[in-house]
């Protein structure tokens, strides 16, 4: 059987904070067991997401999107992208 693991060990080896983890398990990136109120981590599923945040971006082959102005130069408008952990403000 897998090991499970407490919120407290899963922060501890992804140094972030518990409310980081809750937004990583609620945006459904690292599934987790709850057991009453208690949430619980498969070692394998942890295993298995740090494998994916290691994997590197693939790079866009499309060109950087511009917004169209009528009578002036098109403005270069950044992608932005979401990374786990990132904080948000």
């Amino acid at each position: 059987m897998n090991k499970l693991m407490t919120k407290a060990e899963v922060c501890e080896i992804l140094q972030v904070s518990e409310s980081t983890l809750e937004r990583i398990v609620a945006d459904g990136d690292l599934p987790a067991l709850r057991i009453r109120s208690q949430l619980r981590f498969l070692e394998q599923d942890l295993l298995h997401y740090l494998s994916r945040c290691a994997e590197q971006p693939k790079a866009e082959k499309t060109a950087p999107k511009t917004r169209k102005t009528r009578g002036k130069q098109a403005e270069v408008v950044p992608i932005r992208r979401y990374i786990p952990g990132m904080k948000v403000v």
